[in-house]
């Protein structure tokens, strides 16, 4: 037991001395007829601290030798119930290791949907701002994919302390996932007139399709979004060493931000100067990719470019991760 923990428990005694403290030191001011001077106050306040510390400071090794030899003179009538103990001992320091972790976890959780809650009213005020202004379709359709984008980043927060459970590992090709994305994300290319450079290659890897679709589109919103007007984004698969690159002539990352970039919530220089950045796509990003096998890398020039890779295991030594 640390003296920490020892006068957290001594929370009401603490309490009825400051109590007491105030009540003295009140009746001591309220009577006008009470002479003693400010020294003496001062000194009896301060002395009576002492003791009490004093008295806090005993009181806890009286407790903490009584508890020693407690557990030192214990004894047992066999074996059999010394190893049983130890095993309870054991088990109730996994126990609370777990309610620590449980905690922690519900508490990152409170935190992103007060965070999640707070961007979602943006694109949605937004989008009723474009209606109601009889505003142009494609404007509103970039908030209503914002407004996608923002679900399914909830969702699979929510299910990634249970990832395991709803994925479903298969050979996926690359090529065919890339596309889709690219299909699905036109609006964004053209409206920012980006030109696409996609090296197509054959390549299969093994994966949740879901999941990996997810950790690309990701990657590949990141590198549209600080890409400026009329820039560049190649695409190129690499089957020989196993990973996908997305590389962009964009604003780059600084290298005080880079070792950063999957931290959750972090948004660096970069997310400070562009609506809607929340800290959390490559965050997610990286976890999933964790999860399943995968190593996301990046390297980055500020001001110049910046490249991510997804790198995967060799087929035939998947499933000895």
């Amino acid at each position: 037991m640390t003296f920490k923990a020892y006068v957290s428990d001594q929370k009401r005694l603490i309490a009825m001395f400051v109590f007491m403290m105030i009540f003295v030191g009140t009746t001591i001011f309220s009577d006008p007829y009470f002479v003693l001077e400010d020294s003496n106050i001062a000194y009896l306040f301060i002395g009576c601290t002492l003791i009490f510390l004093l008295y806090l400071m005993i009181s806890f090794n009286v407790k903490r030798n009584q508890l020693k030899k407690f557990s030192e003179n214990m004894t047992y009538e066999t074996n059999e119930q010394r190893v049983y103990f130890h095993c309870m001992m054991e088990q109730q320091d996994v126990l609370k290791e777990r309610i620590l972790f449980f905690q922690e976890e519900q508490k990152e959780q409170l935190e992103y949907m007060t965070t999640w809650f707070h961007e979602i009213k943006n694109p949605l005020a937004v989008s009723k701002l474009i209606i109601e202004t009889n505003g142009q379709p494609t404007s509103l359709l970039e908030e209503i994919n914002r407004i996608e984008s923002y679900v399914d980043q909830a969702l699979y927060f929510s299910r990634l302390s249970e990832f395991n459970k709803d994925y479903l590992i298969q050979e996926i090709s690359v090529p065919k996932i890339i596309k889709d994305l690219l299909k699905a994300e036109s609006n964004l290319f053209i409206s920012k007139k980006i030109t696409l450079v996609f090296d197509a290659k054959k390549m299969k890897v093994l994966s949740d399709q879901k999941a990996l679709s997810y950790v690309i589109k990701q990657i590949l919103l990141n590198s549209i979004k600080y890409t400026d007007q009329n820039g560049t984004i190649k695409i190129s698969l690499c089957p020989e060493n196993k990973y996908i690159s997305i590389w962009d002539n964009g604003i780059g990352i600084s290298s005080t931000d880079l070792p950063r970039v999957f931290e959750k919530g972090f948004t660096g220089k970069n997310g400070r100067l562009t609506r809607g950045a929340t800290g959390m796509g490559l965050y997610l990003s990286n976890k999933m990719a964790e999860k399943l096998g995968h190593k996301i890398s990046i390297t980055s020039e500020y001001g110049e470019f910046t490249e991510v890779r997804v790198h995967f295991p060799d087929l035939e030594n998947y499933y000895l991760l």
